[in-house]
């Protein structure tokens, strides 16, 4: 089904003292074969100061007839709730001698940089990690 949502979150459980960690959400849509593909949206980035819940308002409709990955970024070391491997879809194996299935997309850039535009895959992309509990809020 086609919705809107208003909000996007996650739950921040530790912030480290000495240091203006914040966060940033993007939403991609996914290409022919399912993998992100075009970002839709980057949200600007969210200071945390304390423990607590970051959200980012905005307007966002998902369309029934697409599929989308849903991402965050964080600077200085902050610790987000997260869901445990053993509970996430295996999006398979990097590489054929890789020993553990990939349970999310993680790449790292500088903070201050911008999302990529477009996300094209690449095989070190695929990584074994508990996933952030992102959430969104239907408007």
């Amino acid at each position: 089904r086609t919705f809107t949502i208003n909000e996007i979150g996650l739950p921040v459980t530790a912030v480290p003292l000495l240091a203006t960690p914040a966060i940033k959400f993007m939403i991609y849509e996914a290409s022919q074969n399912n993998s992100p593909c075009v970002l839709l949206h980057e949200s600007l980035p969210l200071v945390m100061t304390a423990a607590g819940y970051a959200s980012s308002a905005l307007d966002f409709t998902f369309s029934k007839s697409k599929r989308y990955w849903i991402g965050c970024r964080f600077s200085g070391g902050l610790t987000v709730r997260s869901l445990p491997v053993a509970g996430l879809p295996s999006l398979g194996y990097a590489t054929n001698s890789a020993t553990a299935a990939a349970t999310i997309l993680r790449r790292t850039l500088a903070f201050a940089t911008s999302a990529p535009t477009t996300f094209a895959i690449a095989s070190a992309d695929f990584v074994s990690s508990a996933m952030p509990d992102i959430r969104l809020r239907i408007a």
